[in-house]
């Protein structure tokens, strides 16, 4: 009977033996895969650090060539001629105006927004008598050539020439 005893708890011992041995592969197999997966998800996070640094450095070169740029092609007759009418600094001058005079946008806003130039720096003065200026509303936007003139007082007004929403 103890023989018999042995050999159950040997069989027993052996069982468990073998579940504990199953287990213990199909764990190592999980391991291993999961360490595959971490290193293919890891390549690809470095592949993208190196695709936002290059998207960086992109934007750092854009952004530099884009200060380059004069606010305005504007031509130095149309200058003399627009501080002759009284305006300091012409440009700048006319900007600033036409940001305080979201009213010639000749469209309504949307889902209560309101039209307004809120990118000045987009905005450029073309000629003696003609801006373009982009404008939105914060779901909308559009982008317009207006037409002005300035009053021998320095008074500028504004007219619509042509417009579209994007």
């Amino acid at each position: 009977m103890t023989s018999l005893r042995s050999l159950g708890t040997v069989v027993i011992l052996a069982m468990l033996s073998l579940a504990l041995a199953t287990m213990l592969y199909r764990k190592s197999a999980e391991c291993e895969r999961l360490s595959s997966r971490n290193d293919t998800l890891y390549r690809q996070a470095k592949d993208l650090e190196a695709l936002v640094d290059r998207g960086r450095r992109q934007m750092d070169s854009l952004n530099a060539r884009l200060e380059g740029l004069v606010p305005s092609p504007i031509h130095k007759i149309y200058i003399d001629r627009l501080r002759e009418r009284g305006l300091q600094k012409p440009v700048e001058d006319l900007i600033a105006d036409l940001g305080r005079h979201p009213e010639v946008i000749p469209y309504p806003g949307i889902s209560g927004g309101r039209m307004r130039f809120t990118d000045l720096d987009r905005v450029r003065v073309l000629s003696d008598s003609w801006v373009y200026a982009p404008f939105d509303d914060g779901h909308v936007d559009g982008e317009a050539i207006f037409g002005y003139r300035v009053a021998p007082d320095g008074k500028i007004s504004w007219r619509i020439v042509a417009s579209r929403m994007n």
